[in-house]
């Protein structure tokens, strides 16, 4: 059972867990509309700036099942105030950094100190929220996430604009430090601690190595080596974790059809998510003849579209069920991917990203509600950072498509050219929508 709380405090104890939550919105949004500045500032390629992302999403998906591991056994939010100065810290070093691998380096620390706020943040939810309504809160806690996302994509074009990528970094420590106060004073402390920390939480640690080798390839560096490196680490930690009793058990607990299949559902709407990101802000830019600045707002509607979608799927989930939350996700993203299909004008962009990104909200509310009541109690914290980590993968894997695409056929940057989406649609909707179907299916056989 969950320790649900009552009144203003639980009111208080939501607010300040979802404003730590905000700060991966706002990092992982803030450059996004910068990436061609950025680019030219470190005079490098435009496909090599992935990397930015697919360092940030490796070290994510390596680190949130450690955190997770970490808040079970020695308490959620011990391990959730440790993330958000983390955070700041590095945040801070990321705005001072000389050069680009310095800047990469500071990123990696964002993304573990991150890693282990979103690990922790869904817990500590349903610590203090009622069973009946979880989907709600976490569609509230998405929203504001979703709205920090929304600002955060024009303000990053106007601080490339007005000022220089350094601000970029800088200007989400203020946000973190009044994150801080706001979990300390009213987040209640941790009472008991019932996870023990296993081999199971090494699992993202190969996708260190295959970011990497991904990264190669793009590059056009050679990338063999480094997948060698991955599959053997992989082969290690399936080796340490069957030796272990407590790590077979644990995951035991964890390893079920509902808690896989959501965890895939997630892994394929972030690579539709992160292909897209990737691609628009310099396929869109020339197709439609617009600023950064005005990328960023059409951008955020996207993001306005997941912010609103959020809380309200949520509470349409808790009452009716999820079965046609599932569908209307698949139908807002089939519609959305045909309408970047089309010829493009800048009205149909904006409807574009508003069903995409309403689609998204869905998904992920859908995906993470099945997932955390899939699983007992003393291992959720540990459940959610694997969770989190196949969003990471999905994360990796879908910066990755447009990049190695760029980069071998540069032309596929041109006003037009459709290629990309294309892509993104074979490999990453197509099997978002049979996942779905299939849930709906699992769901069927557990009623009946």
């Amino acid at each position: 059972m969950n320790e649900a709380k009552k009144g203003s405090g639980a009111l208080l104890a939501f607010l300040a867990i979802a404003c730590a939550a905000c700060l991966n919105a706002i990092n992982g949004t803030l450059i996004v509309t910068a990436f061609p500045a950025l680019a030219e500032a470190f005079e490098l390629p435009y496909a090599h700036i992935s990397s930015l992302v697919m360092y940030f999403m490796a070290a994510t998906a390596a680190s949130q099942p450690i955190a997770g591991a970490l808040g079970d056994r020695l308490g959620r939010k011990r391990v959730f105030v440790v993330g958000i100065v983390g955070f700041c810290v590095s945040s801070l070093a990321a705005g001072f950094s000389a050069s680009y691998h310095e800047l990469i380096f500071w990123r990696v620390g964002q993304a573990i100190f991150t890693g282990t706020i979103t690990a922790n943040a869904a817990t500590l939810i349903y610590r203090i929220t009622p069973e009946a309504r979880i989907a709600t809160n976490l569609g509230f806690m998405s929203s504001a996430m979703l709205g920090s996302s929304a600002l955060a994509f024009p303000l990053g074009g106007l601080i490339i604009y007005a000022f220089d990528w350094h601000f970029l970094f800088w200007c989400s420590v203020p946000v973190g430090l009044l994150a801080l106060v706001l979990v300390v004073v009213f987040v209640p402390a941790d009472t008991k601690r019932q996870g023990k920390i296993s081999s199971v939480c090494l699992m993202g640690l190969p996708f260190i190595p295959f970011a990497a080798s991904l990264q190669r390839l793009i590059e056009g560096r050679p990338f063999l080596g480094m997948m060698a490196v991955c599959v053997i680490s992989a082969l290690l930690i399936a080796w340490l974790i069957r030796r272990s009793p407590g790590s077979v058990q644990q995951f035991g607990m964890i390893n079920n059809t509902r808690f896989n299949l959501g965890s895939v559902v997630a892994m394929l709407g972030g690579g539709v998510t992160f292909g897209l990101m990737f691609m628009l802000p310099v396929w869109a830019t020339a197709t439609l003849n617009i600023a950064p600045a005005e990328l960023g707002a059409y951008l955020a509607c996207y993001t306005f579209a997941m912010m609103l979608a959020s809380p309200v799927s949520g509470r349409h989930i808790d009452i009716a069920g999820d079965a046609r939350s599932r569908f209307a996700a698949q139908l807002l993203v089939v519609l959305g991917i045909a309408l970047l299909l089309a010829p493009l004008y800048r009205a149909s962009f904006a409807t574009a990203m508003l069903l995409v990104g309403a689609g998204a909200a869905v998904l992920q509310i859908v995906a993470q509600r099945a997932t955390l009541l899939a699983v007992p109690l003393q291992v959720q914290s540990l459940a959610m950072g694997m969770f989190n980590t196949y969003r990471a993968l999905g994360g990796i894997l879908g910066n990755a498509l447009p990049a190695i695409i760029f980069a071998l056929y540069p032309a596929s940057t041109d006003a037009g050219d459709r290629s990309v989406l294309l892509w993104l649609l074979l490999i990453y909707v197509v099997p978002l929508c049979l996942s779905l179907w299939w849930m709906g299916r699992v769901d069927d056989a557990k009623a009946s």
